[in-house]
């Protein structure tokens, strides 16, 4: 099923313009008539296309319920990465059906996180869940240090790869 991302959708009609008017006009070639899935932070409404025009497009809504929560909680610590690779880990968590996750700083990894980039990083994680056809967007949390991560509760697991020395974990 065709799906796009709204902020919100109130009432029963919504008009879209600039990026999803283009993805709906252009993308996914939609016409009149045409029904879909969108997707806001609380609710999935179902909508079919009542006219496009060059600058946006009018949708009625056909009908809504909540969005669908997970009823388990993942959260996934993981350092900070170059670009092109942290996008992935996001992308693929996202996919996956992680709820939280934490940019870690630690010695090895990258030192800093933009502000810039957890916009990026929302972005990329509503698209992995348009695609996935899950209805929760993970939440991307401030980056903490190694050190601040407290392993003291039962339901989070902390998994890291290396540690000083030549002793095994």
């Amino acid at each position: 099923m065709k799906r796009i991302w709204l902020d919100e959708v109130e009432g029963s009609s919504c008009e879209l313009r600039d990026d999803a008017h283009h993805y709906l006009k252009t993308v996914l070639r939609s016409r009149e008539g045409d029904e879909f899935g969108i997707l806001t932070p609380e609710k999935f409404c179902m909508a079919k296309v009542s006219l496009i025009t060059n600058k946006f497009t009018a949708l009625e809504i056909l009908s809504e319920r909540p969005a669908v929560k997970p009823s388990y909680s993942l959260a996934v610590y993981q350092c900070v990465l170059k670009r092109e690779y942290m996008d992935f880990a996001v992308e693929k968590y996202a996919e996956l059906g992680v709820t939280e996750i934490i940019p870690v700083i630690s010695a090895r990894s990258m030192k800093d996180v933009k502000d810039k980039s957890f916009s990026r990083y929302h972005d990329i994680a509503v698209k992995a869940v348009l695609q996935s056809e899950n209805e929760h967007v993970p939440v991307i949390m401030p980056p903490v240090e190694l050190a601040d991560i407290q392993a003291d509760n039962a339901e989070k697991l902390l998994f890291y790869e290396r540690k000083e020395g030549k002793e095994p974990l």
